[in-house]
């Protein structure tokens, strides 16, 4: 056994193929959270009460942690109408939002402000926030592509008092009309 300096070369060795070990499951950890789904904490009032119903705005406030399921997304390239679905920013890139799938493509969609008709076109999808007091959203911007989706809000697994699946109540407005293939 070879010493030196008060460290023996095999335990040194033990420390690399652990450490080895240890790195090599990180791409599997690096595939689950990006294919399969992972955890996060919803900020804000743009989905209550869906989301956040006790959130006043402070971080020491009750902030729900959810599961984004990313597999329907990433993999079978599903969307349904009335989920919520966590999305890239198309203002910030660098910023996740989470907001209700409430438009598809080939729809008519009406702005709130200014009553403007709008059309939502192939590979796009109008989301908007169940609270639109504090919720920038389809409105603010206009349709997001599909590609910006990141995954949907499955469940709520953080308070204990709100464990449960996230409603998918399909908000069918009034205003939002089937294009006709013809008008594409």
């Amino acid at each position: 056994m070879v010493t030196t300096g008060g460290f023996s070369a095999f335990s040194s060795s033990g420390n690399v193929r652990r450490l080895l070990s240890t790195l090599s499951f990180l791409p599997v950890g690096v595939a689950v959270n990006e294919l399969i789904g992972s955890f996060m904490f919803v900020d804000g009032r743009s989905m209550q009460p869906t989301l956040n119903p006790a959130y006043s705005g402070s971080y020491t406030s009750s902030r729900d942690l959810v599961f984004v399921a990313k597999w329907p997304i990433k993999v079978w390239r599903r969307y349904r109408k009335g989920e919520v679905v966590v999305l890239r920013s198309p203002v910030d890139p660098d910023v996740e939002v989470i907001r209700r799938l409430t438009g598809r493509e080939r729809e008519w969609r009406t702005r709130r402000v200014g009553m403007r008709q709008e059309p939502i076109l192939e590979g796009f999808c109008w989301v908007t926030g169940d609270n639109p007091l504090y919720s920038e959203d389809s409105e603010t911007y206009g349709p997001v592509p599909l590609a910006l989706i990141e995954g949907w809000v499955a469940y709520v697994v953080w308070p204990l008092n709100r464990v449960g699946p996230v409603p998918k109540r399909v908000i069918q407005a009034p205003h939002a009309q089937r294009m006709p293939p013809q008008d594409l």
